[in-house]
Formats: C-alpha cells, structure tokens, sequence
C-alpha cells in the first residue's frame, strides 16, 4: 500500500538550474524575464508576460532545455529510495510541462503538474494554460499552480492523508504547499521567506532530506 506521497519541486530542488533561464539564455530574453519577475503584479500574470516571450519557439528547444540543465546532486538517489519505500512520487513546479513530463518521465515518477505552454504545429503560441487553483482554497500565493491546492488534491485522489505527504522546493512560490504538507522541507533555500521554514535543508545533495522523512 501506497503510504506517502512526495512532491518535488523541479527548478533548484530537483535540477540544478531553473528552466525559464536557460530558456533565456538562449533566446537572449533573460533580462526581460528578470524584469517581469519584479513588476509589481500578482505572480499569475508574471508567468503569462513570461510564456508570451516564447512564441514562435519550437516545443523541443523547451525539452532540450531542461536536458542541458544538470541534476541536482543526490536526486537520482533520493528518488531511488523512495521507489524503494514505494511512496508516490511526482512534480509540482511553477515551470512547465514540456520539462517537468520529461523529469517524470526520466524517473518513472507518478505525476507531473506545471503550466501548460500552447503548442502549434510545433511551435509555442505564446499563450499558457495555467493549473491555478489558489481562488479555490483562498490561498494567499496567487500563482499560475497554487502548489497547496494541487498538494491537497493529489493527496486526495490518491486516498493519502495530507499528514502523510512530504513537499521539497528551494523558493517562496514553494511555501504554500511546503508550510501545508506533512513535512515541508526548505531545501537550499533561495530567499529570506523560505528561510524560516521550520525543516531547512543547506547545501546541493538532496539526499539530506532523507533524515526527515
């Protein structure tokens, strides 16, 4: 029987990069990003100004993306162990899901939630598909995947209590699902908030959050 569920983050906790900057990097679009990232806007609508920089873009540039970024250290093990344990594992990501399906499927992992980037005839329109799910819950994140809500959910469905789940993220659009899961692990965290997380897991190898679970 199925007796945890592990939800991951997937930029800095589970690769060691995040996906929209190497997408950036790439596309010289880096800047603009960082800019959207500090407009004074709900974080919803900073991933729409984000997926519009992309339009025209082949889908596989996004995969090749994710592929170039390096794993963090200790997640092929960490995840390994898991298996071994028989948790359900899967991803929770504020990216998308042309590079958190990759990851699952990489892993063999379980579920995969992110944003959704429009593709036709091979190429991103511009427009995103957003999971949302923060009005539902009265969730105070307002982010294009409330993670508490697809935390709460996923757990539902797959008939686990909430006490019994486990959420891993590195950045303040990880706290909801991180301060509502069973165990919330801070894992090398990237800003103040995060920081006061009660679990704070410092440094790059994943497999020092094992001790907590």
């Amino acid at each position: 029987m199925k007796n945890k569920l592990i939800a991951f983050d997937m930029d800095g906790t589970l690769i060691n990069g995040r996906l929209v900057f190497t997408l950036g990097d790439k596309y010289n679009m880096s800047n603009k990003i960082r800019k959207i990232m500090i407009e004074n806007i709900d974080s919803h609508n900073k991933s729409t100004k984000i997926a519009q920089l992309w339009k025209g873009i082949n889908s596989s540039e996004v995969i090749n993306a994710v592929k170039s970024i390096p794993l963090m250290d200790g997640a092929s093990e960490i995840i390994d162990e898991f298996k071994k344990r028989d948790y359900i594992i899967g991803i929770i990501s504020h990216s998308y899901t042309l590079g958190t399906d990759y990851i699952v499927k990489k892993f063999n992992m379980d579920f995969s939630i992110a944003n959704v980037l429009e593709v036709k005839n091979g190429l991103l329109t511009g427009k995103l598909k957003m999971p949302l799910g923060w009005k539902q819950i009265n969730c105070w994140c307002k982010n294009s995947v409330c993670k508490r809500f697809h935390l709460e959910r996923s757990a539902r469905s797959m008939n686990i209590p909430l006490k019994d789940t486990v959420a891993i993220g590195d950045t303040r659009n990880d706290l909801c699902m991180i301060e509502n899961a069973g165990i919330g692990i801070a894992f090398n965290p990237k800003d103040e908030r995060i920081m006061e997380n009660k679990i704070v897991v410092k440094g790059q190898d994943l497999q020092k959050i094992i001790s907590f679970i």
